[in-house]
């Protein structure tokens, strides 16, 4: 059985795909390359707990 912790990094890693597609097609249409990094979608004061539970919330 899989732990917490691993199903919690699976779902933020699924999340963070979907993110990541939705920013692509924005970025396409700005015609803007730049890198998109987990820290863009939650602040830096937020912990990895923090975020889990706002994602679980």
């Amino acid at each position: 059985m899989e732990s917490i912790h691993a199903v919690a990094v699976e779902d933020l890693k699924a999340l963070f795909r979907r993110e990541v597609d939705t920013a692509d097609c924005r970025n396409i249409a700005d015609d803007s390359l730049e890198t998109i990094e987990l820290s863009d979608f939650v602040p830096h004061e937020t912990s990895y707990f923090e975020a889990v539970a706002s994602y679980f919330g």
